[in-house]
């Protein structure tokens, strides 16, 4: 561009430079003062030279120097529930370099969630959506980040084809409700070309975290849903439903109330739902590239020290060591599986 003032002229020039080894970087230049011709025309005249420092933006050029990967821009996913873990799996999905986000969470963000939620204490006198606040947060973070945000339930956005989830590459589920996720599974595995699924839920007290994957419909596929993890073994003597991944034993309750407030919560922290979201988006990294071909279970657990202090008990699953649970069991399928039947 060539602008004009008072008795002056100038213009700038931006060059992309290879690099000896491989890449390239960019270089600015400024003339100033220009007289006579354009200096790049073919009769140039004079003016004073100057370089300028230049300074990148775009998502391109950030997201892989912060270790994210390239060929995740052109990756699609929707993210069902905004809260403690589901708000900082957002912001790494971003950071990872996820093309397309999708938000969907109906509640609001509260008061009462501050200190184990990303965004923190809510606007005074406002109750706003979580799915909304939150696209809105990481598009003032990462400007030019393609999010949205839905304040519904992923049913209904289904149901009026808000969400259509043949056109997602991923469908994650944070939204910890085994009745949600149970639901949500039911409509993917009979939808047509499904997409590849991930669902992450965490313990109470420190007890641990859990992320389950499952690929997309496609030849070679392992079979296995998420509902397979509810699903009676054939050898029980005395079956229950219960989610086999679980590190507590079936049969308590650990809803707690403060103050006789009535709201009713699970006790977890900060740094547990963090943690939890650290497996899942590493997880999602996989699946999207391609390195997981059927049910992948990973899980992180913690001391138990807490958990057992309050009474609770664990399950033999709490046993296995913390190696073999973060590098992923692939045995979840099971043969008589109300949904998939192991198929």
């Amino acid at each position: 561009a060539l602008t004009r003032g008072m008795n002056k002229r100038s213009t700038f020039l931006i060059m992309r430079v290879p690099r000896p080894r491989g890449g390239d970087y960019l270089v600015g230049l400024r003339f100033e003062n220009i007289r006579g011709g354009h200096p790049l025309s073919l009769k140039p005249g004079d003016a004073t030279v100057a370089q300028f420092r230049l300074e990148r933006r775009d998502a391109g050029y950030l997201v892989p120097r912060a270790g994210g990967a390239s060929d995740l821009r052109q990756k699609r996913v929707v993210l069902v529930g905004c809260g403690a873990i589901g708000g900082q799996l957002a912001l790494e999905l971003i950071r990872c370099g996820i093309g397309q986000l999708t938000l969907v969470d109906p509640d609001v963000l509260r008061p009462e969630n501050a200190h184990r939620h990303v965004l923190g204490m809510p606007p005074l006198l406002l109750q706003p959506n979580k799915a909304l606040l939150l696209a809105a947060e990481i598009e003032r973070r990462y400007p030019g980040s393609q999010i949205k945000g839905l304040a519904t339930t992923i049913e209904h956005a289904i149901e009026v084809g808000s969400i259509v989830p043949t056109e997602y590459d991923l469908v994650v589920s944070a939204t910890g409700d085994p009745n949600v996720d149970r639901s949500l599974n039911d409509r993917l595995y009979t939808a047509e070309s499904r997409p590849a699924s991930l669902f992450t839920w965490l313990e109470p007290l420190g007890i641990g975290g859990h992320a389950v994957a499952f690929a997309p419909q496609e030849q070679g596929a392992l079979p296995g849903c998420f509902d397979c993890l509810f699903t009676p073994r054939p050898l029980d003597p005395a079956p229950v439903l219960e989610n086999h991944a679980s590190f507590a034993a079936p049969g308590q309750v650990f809803t707690r109330e403060l103050a006789g407030c009535g709201n009713a919560f699970t006790p977890y922290s900060s740094l547990d739902a963090l943690r939890t979201a650290e497996i899942a988006a590493r997880l999602i990294i996989d699946v999207l590239q391609g390195r997981v071909h059927g049910p992948l279970l990973r899980s992180w657990k913690g001391s138990g020290e807490a958990f057992r202090a309050a009474g609770f008990r664990t399950a033999p699953r709490f046993e296995v060591a913390s190696e073999t649970l973060e590098t992923g069991c692939t045995d979840v399928a099971m043969t008589n599986c109300r949904v998939c039947g192991a198929k």
